[in-house]
């Protein structure tokens, strides 16, 4: 094997697990990036019903909060923040 065979040769799977869609990223980022997607396609209920799902496991999380209040409040979803974000924020 030359040199430039080593840049050339393909690789057996070289499919990040994250590109694989078997393999479904199912953090509460990858939540959150799910809920924005049902938003754009102006599906407030299914949103919401992940936002739930979220903030029951990392609802203690900042970045969850102010995640959710972002998405929701440039959409104009104002009554759903009080909803969901005003009960858990703690200043």
């Amino acid at each position: 094997m030359g040199f430039f065979d080593r840049f050339s040769a393909k690789k057996a799977d070289a499919t990040p697990a994250s590109d694989n869609p078997a393999v479904a990223p199912t953090g509460p980022l990858a939540r959150l990036a799910a809920a924005r997607e049902k938003l754009d396609a102006r599906d407030l209920p299914a949103a919401v019903a992940i936002y739930e799902e979220v903030l029951g496991t990392s609802g203690e999380r900042a970045d969850v909060l102010v995640t959710i209040s972002g998405d929701l409040g440039s959409r104009g979803h104002i009554a759903e923040i009080i909803e969901l974000i005003a009960p858990r924020y703690d200043a």
